[in-house]
């Protein structure tokens, strides 16, 4: 059977599980609650970079995820539908990422598929795809940096998408998103390749990460100090 066709499959079943019924259930514990009022507050005060909380000024997480709503937000409107769209959609992202990650280790489209069923078919991991929360965010940052370290033994230029990976997974969720360095130091140890350590590349792709990790903490840090 044709493997796009496969993978449309499991797309589309992926979209179904991550957005049926996604606005029905109000939010559902303190971390969906706080992080739509954070969200709400920014919305009230016409600022999305800096967040308050209860109208204090917070800190407890990065900005993408709450930039991601109020995209998402502008386009739907503020409710719980709206507000879980970017974590159900970067659902489908990370199943689509695993699948691309097991293809290119294997070069076994069917070994990619599977994987990418054995994640969907993890029920929490798709209840948690389906909520205001970070995890799933972060975990796509992750694995996106992932893919661009293991694409890399083809052509330098996937060191971008390494950064970006790492840039996404720090703006989601703090340090949690150098996480990656821990699975690229694992792939090496596992498959005793440590040549990118002496290449320019990693160390610039890492420089090109923080360049677009910082700039939002130096702006907060010249308001707050």
């Amino acid at each position: 059977m044709d493997k796009r066709f496969i993978l449309c499959i499991l797309v589309i079943c992926s979209l179904f599980m991550s957005c049926i019924w996604l606005g029905q259930r109000s939010f559902m514990d303190y971390d969906e609650a706080t992080y739509a009022q954070v969200y709400h507050e920014s919305l009230v005060r016409h600022d999305i970079l800096t967040f308050t909380y209860l109208n204090q000024p917070w800190f407890k997480k990065p900005p993408l995820y709450f930039w991601l709503m109020d995209l998402s937000g502008s386009l739907l409107g503020e409710h719980e539908f709206s507000l879980r769209v970017p974590s159900a959609l970067l659902l489908v992202v990370t199943i689509l990422l695993v699948y691309a990650i097991v293809v290119t280790l294997t070069e076994d489209w069917k070994m990619g598929i599977l994987s990418g069923v054995v994640l969907l078919s993890t029920a929490y991991y798709v209840f948690a795809g389906r909520q205001v929360r970070l995890d799933i965010p972060v975990t796509a940052g992750i694995l996106l940096s992932l893919y661009g370290f293991i694409k890399t033994r083809e052509h330098a230029w996937w060191w971008v998408l390494f950064a970006v990976g790492l840039a996404i997974g720090v703006l989601c969720k703090s340090v949690i998103g150098l996480l990656v360095f821990g699975v690229v130091l694992i792939y090496s140890f596992v498959y005793q390749e440590y040549s990118w350590l002496r290449e320019k590349w990693f160390w610039l792709s890492t420089v090109l990460a923080f360049v677009l990790i910082v700039p939002w903490h130096l702006y907060e840090l010249a308001l707050f100090g």
